[in-house]
């Protein structure tokens, strides 16, 4: 959802500067809307493996795993064009399974 607004502000930033052919007041207001959205994204998606791996360890902990395996997901991205960071949570799995000395 966070996304489509800031691809939508992107487009609008665009129509204006060509209205006018100079940034504008409201073009810099809106590039700068457009970053924090960004960041904010970003911000969500960090925050959001680090949760999802948080529960992934101890769920696997709770009953008694010994070992997590982790799938090569890269195809999805090609085959159904996600946003979904696979390789951030990857890494956040690994890092929360070496925090708790798990493996």
């Amino acid at each position: 959802m966070l996304e489509n607004e800031q691809r939508l502000i992107y487009d609008k930033e665009q129509r204006i500067f060509k209205l006018f052919n100079e940034e504008t007041e409201k073009c810099k207001r809106l590039k700068s809307h457009r970053l924090h959205l960004r960041s904010k994204v970003g911000r969500l998606k960090n925050e959001l493996a680090c949760l999802t791996a948080r529960d992934m360890i101890s769920h696997a902990k709770a009953f008694k795993v010994e070992t997590i395996y982790l799938e090569n997901l890269k195809w999805i991205r090609d085959n159904v064009h996600t946003k979904w960071s696979f390789s951030l949570l990857h890494k956040k799995i690994r890092e929360n399974a070496y925090a708790e000395n798990f493996g």
